[in-house]
């Protein structure tokens, strides 16, 4: 792929889920999933282990801040 764009996911999900594969989460809304929210600090400390982190833009849709990954 050379985009993938998704709105919304990793915040739903608590962090032993976000880091684990999307196949073994198919189908899968706990009841813990919910309403959360990463710090620009949390986002640069943490998905930096797994990826670029190129930008992050605060209200970059207007409400949800925007994280542009890239794969290292």
């Amino acid at each position: 792929f050379d985009l993938v764009y998704a709105i919304s996911v990793f915040t739903h999900l608590d962090e032993d889920f976000q880091f684990k594969a999307a196949n073994q989460m198919k189908g899968v809304f706990p009841e813990w999933y919910q309403n959360a929210y990463h710090t620009k600090g949390y986002v640069f400390e943490q998905y930096s282990n797994y990826f670029d982190v190129l930008d992050y833009i605060p209200r970059g849709n207007g409400r949800q801040d925007i994280v542009i990954l890239q794969k290292p």
